[in-house]
């Protein structure tokens, strides 16, 4: 059985040929080639973390805090990846490997070992695909991709990590560390240019690379963008979200919800998606990786250096008329203001009712009907539209009155979501 291993550098395509795949997936399977679904799709995350033997986003986001616990979460993952391998081989001839980020976990050769040894054991053939991009738009690109996830620089700061001596951007270092490790012969480098794509497409480019017969008609090719590229306004609303609120939480090490939820808020504005991110930095970029590109394609292409491409790109200027600056404000604003409520922070009032209940708890005391309302009416301003919630808390009202008591007014301000929770805290410190 062949696998193919394809190695998605940031800003190929990767993201579309992944869901695309998996979107055929029973589809290529009737012919012949396999997509696992263990390994998780579309993206194979966790083919890429097992070999990663470093604690990395997906570790944090995972909540996985030591090697150990990443050790126990990953305990007979080979072995049932070699049964499924053994499995499928009866029935299929290609076995696609799609991981997301391999290539971040290898920069040395020597760290490659425990990949090769698993995939030569396993298969009769590996193949390894790769597509590269002219770097200036390579950094563009991944630019938005950076602000997406973390970062909080401006493009042309960001455009600086450009240089050869980065590793991510130097093509022949990293051709260099997959052919040692697979031999030349069997790594398929291919230019991430439709020009260049077989039929002008990523998909059918791709699958050229099997090494077998398929029919397309027999593919659904419906998808054709994904991961696409923030606009200039919606980058920079999405880096001061990451300035105020890290992707990370800094209390449980997990996946900051109002960082995600926020961005989802200024990603929906339809006004500021006007635009696209762009720097006259290209000459440059092009300039100090001509050594480093022109050796590449050398050895590689047996050809000159394809990304000297001369095109001097102006950066252009968005240009607002007054009208679309005022519908910007608005939108946003009309967006932004409804997460700040009167009231929308925790008080004094509503510290006592939590300290008074978890004291109750610690001292396994029962907790009374107004206790149950109380907590009730908390988590209905966190959830108004929650319907169980609101029928509870109708619920107690009605218990509290058939029993002759007194209904408690309204805590004095809990959140109406975690996200104007944190989003009230952003506003405090501003007034």
């Amino acid at each position: 059985m062949k696998c193919i291993l394809h190695i998605g550098l940031m800003k190929t395509g990767t993201t579309l040929l992944q869901k695309w795949l998996y979107q055929n997936q029973q589809a290529l399977s009737a012919q012949r080639i396999w997509l696992s679904d263990s390994l998780g799709s579309p993206d194979n995350y966790l083919f890429t973390a097992y070999f990663n033997d470093q604690l990395d986003d997906w570790s944090r986001y995972m909540k996985i805090n030591t090697l150990e616990e990443r050790r126990a979460y990953f305990k007979g993952f080979l072995e049932r990846l070699k049964l499924e391998i053994d499995e499928q081989s009866k029935s299929h001839d290609v076995f696609i490997i799609t991981p997301k980020n391999l290539n971040f976990c290898f920069t040395q050769s020597d760290e490659f070992k425990p990949l090769t040894d698993f995939l030569h054991g396993n298969f009769d053939d590996v193949r390894v695909v790769c597509y590269f991009r002219n770097q200036f738009d390579f950094a563009v690109s991944g630019y938005s991709e950076k602000v997406k996830h973390s970062s909080v620089f401006d493009l042309e700061t960001y455009l600086k990590e450009a240089t050869p001596e980065s590793y991510h951007f130097n093509y022949l270092a990293i051709a260099d560390n997959w052919s040692s490790a697979f031999g030349r012969d069997h790594c398929d480098f291919k230019i991430f240019d439709k020009a260049k794509f077989f039929e002008g497409d990523l998909r059918k480019d791709f699958l050229n690379s099997l090494g077998c017969q398929i029919d397309h008609a027999r593919l659904n090719f419906c998808l054709d963008s994904a991961n696409e590229s923030l606009s200039p306004l919606v980058a920079s609303g999405y880096r001061a979200i990451n300035s105020v609120f890290p992707t990370w939480d800094p209390i449980d090490g997990g996946l900051h919800r109002p960082n995600f939820d926020l961005k989802a808020t200024v990603n929906s504005i339809d006004s500021l998606q006007k635009g696209k991110i762009a720097s006259a930095a290209r000459a440059e970029i092009e300039e100090i990786f001509d050594d480093a590109n022109t050796a590449f394609f050398t050895k590689y292409f047996n050809g000159p250096n394809q990304f000297k491409s001369r095109i001097v790109d102006a950066k252009p200027e968005v240009q607002f008329s007054q009208s679309e600056v005022e519908r910007i404000v608005f939108d946003l604003l009309s967006t932004i203001l409804p997460l700040k409520l009167p009231g929308g922070s925790l008080k004094d009032g509503d510290a006592d009712y939590l300290r008074d209940i978890a004291v109750k708890i610690e001292n396994d005391k029962e907790l009374a009907l107004e206790d149950c309302l109380a907590l009730m009416k908390l988590a209905q301003r966190a959830r108004p539209s929650g319907p169980f919630i609101s029928w509870k808390v109708q619920d107690y009202e009605s218990r509290l009155v058939a029993k002759g008591k007194a209904v408690p007014s309204a805590t004095h301000g809990a959140n109406r979501s975690a996200l104007s929770r944190l989003f009230s805290r952003f506003w405090q410190t501003r007034e």
